[in-house]
């Protein structure tokens, strides 16, 4: 999104499949209210953004009285400058008009129809909107007519600095580097390049791009000892973003192949952060809202699917990039395990049009295979093609945590438990920053719950819940690991958690024959007859 005159990122209006308004940070401050969202609606389209009081009233109050219509419409005015927050001058009104500040919101639909920004395919203008009002519903169906009819207008040409441009990555290596320096450059760069588009250079040009950024790789050997030090600059001021190191004897291959993957995955979550970010760290690049999108997606186990969807599907026109599309259909995977409420009829046929088109784009990008596979896995529930998909991601890269991770996922479901364990074991062992952790040690958990080992998976079902301590995936195999050991106690706590998160949730549905997943029932984790003396 683009910045408001405040500094900060503007609001956005969703209309197609049902009134949606997000705050700047992104969280969802849509009005409960039915004729709040058809007074919005009505404002987004009209030109300028503002309409007479009068019209207002006269649209969705046209059945009571002058007075009592005008109160009604003061009281929604009202709720709606409280429900944007700080930003209260975003919604304006004088004694004649009511109207929407332009310059701090971003909308999907204005006075011309849909825009570049608009997703209709499958929904409808202001979708599920209940007013009664005669004039309100006429109003309403003309739009929808009008629309269905229009398709979204073309984007406007960007100004020259707005188009974007991939940023100049260049690859450097000490006098003393040697073939294993080459490999680890060689490694970064590959990895970075499968998250975005990336112009990587081995020669740093005469003249080199604004935000030219530099990976110095150094290798030092003094006999035995080996030192290796990865270091990220930007050419412009010469500063350094950051640094990394690893030092082994040479001697010692135990544990040499871990350690090297670990810097490998390190450094490639701290080059895709600065990519996103200026060296300061605070300041977003708009050229790479999709990476600010992915730290959200994890950071909120998926909250806000419609707004991060949507910054996937920008960058994706933008960029022609497939692992954006990728990234979409991997949202569903939340909205899934999450027991979020969304479409799911249409979830599937969206999201295996996704995944064909990312496979179709870039087939041998190891982060798309990777996604993709879980997609089949989660939401599609092709746990062959998952494998497939997840073991050619990790032949196109060994060093590659989620392919490893989801690989372990489709073998667990596919019944080869102890070759998923030990997948699974290989992706946290070698991951490196990223913002996926918490996803790992949650499915270490499962495959050690699976396995009988208890202890294991309350173990890494804790270390999940350090990096995300709301995250409901975790809690409900930790509750049906406590429950397998007969801990009441520990299980009465967690159970507590869950129901912090899920108010819903209630222990019979350990009972279903697929929650929290089928395989529970097959390896006989839980004896169902003694859950409720257990608790």
């Amino acid at each position: 999104m683009e910045s408001t005159k405040f500094g900060a990122k503007k609001f956005s209006f969703v209309t197609f499949g049902g009134l949606r308004v997000f705050a700047p940070d992104g969280s969802n401050i849509t009005p409960h209210s039915q004729k709040a969202q058809g007074m919005l609606a009505f404002l987004l389209v009209a030109p300028e953004f503002c309409r007479p009081r009068s019209t207002l009233q006269d649209l969705l109050w046209s059945d009571r009285e002058q007075e009592q219509g005008a109160a009604s419409l003061r009281q929604e005015i009202s709720g709606l400058k409280k429900g944007f927050r700080d930003f209260g001058q975003i919604l304006n009104s004088d004694r004649t008009l009511v109207w929407l500040d332009k310059s701090l919101f971003e909308t999907d639909c204005d006075e011309n129809g849909p825009t570049e920004r608009a997703f209709t395919r499958n929904r409808e203008f202001l979708e599920g909107n209940t007013v009664k009002d005669p004039e309100f519903t006429n109003w309403l169906r003309d739009r929808r007519s009008e629309y269905d009819a229009k398709p979204p207008i073309a984007p406007r040409p960007k100004d020259r600095c707005d188009t974007k441009v991939p940023r100049t990555l260049v690859l450097s290596y000490s006098e003393t580097a040697g073939s294993l320096s080459k490999h680890l450059a060689s490694a970064v760069s590959s990895g970075v390049s499968d998250w975005l588009p990336l112009d990587i250079r081995n020669v740093m040009p005469a003249r080199p791009p604004a935000n030219t950024l530099l990976l110095e790789v150094d290798e030092t050997r003094i006999e035995q000892d080996t030192y290796v030090q990865i270091a990220m600059k930007d050419v412009e001021n010469g500063s350094t973003l950051w640094r990394s190191a690893l030092e082994f004897d040479i001697g010692e291959r135990a544990g040499i192949r871990n350690n090297l993957t670990r810097l490998i995955n390190e450094a490639i979550d701290r080059t895709v952060t600065t990519v996103a970010f200026d060296s300061t760290g605070l300041t977003p690049r708009n050229a790479n809202a999709a990476i600010q999108a992915i730290e959200r997606m994890f950071a909120t186990h998926g909250d806000s699917f419609d707004m991060l969807s949507s910054v996937f599907e920008e960058e994706y026109k933008s960029t022609q990039h497939g692992v954006f599309l990728a990234w979409r259909a991997f949202l569903s995977t939340y909205v899934i395990g999450g027991r979020k409420s969304h479409d799911r009829d249409t979830m599937p046929e969206e999201m295996r049009e996704l995944v064909h088109q990312a496979l179709l784009l870039e087939p041998h990008n190891a982060l798309v295979l990777a996604l993709c596979s879980h997609v089949n896995a989660f939401t599609l529930g092709d746990h062959h093609s998952a494998f497939e998909l997840a073991d050619r991601s990790v032949k196109l890269q060994s060093n590659n945590p989620l392919g490893w991770m989801f690989r372990g996922v489709a073998l667990i479901n596919l019944g080869r438990l102890e070759e998923g364990r030990q997948s699974i074991a290989k992706a946290r062992n070698t991951t490196g920053e990223a913002p996926y952790r918490y996803l790992i040690d949650c499915y270490s958990c499962i495959a050690e719950m699976l396995s009988g080992d208890f202890q294991n998976a309350i173990a890494y079902g804790a270390t999940s819940l350090s990096y995300k301590p709301d995250f409901a995936p975790t809690l409900r195999y930790l509750l049906a690991t406590h429950l397998a050991l007969g801990d009441t106690d520990a299980a009465g706590k967690t159970l507590l958690r869950l129901k912090e998160l899920e108010p819903d949730f209630e222990l019979s549905l350990l009972a279903e024959p697929d929650y929290p997943n089928p395989l529970m029932k097959k390896y006989r984790i839980i004896d169902l007859k003694r859950i409720p003396k257990l608790l």
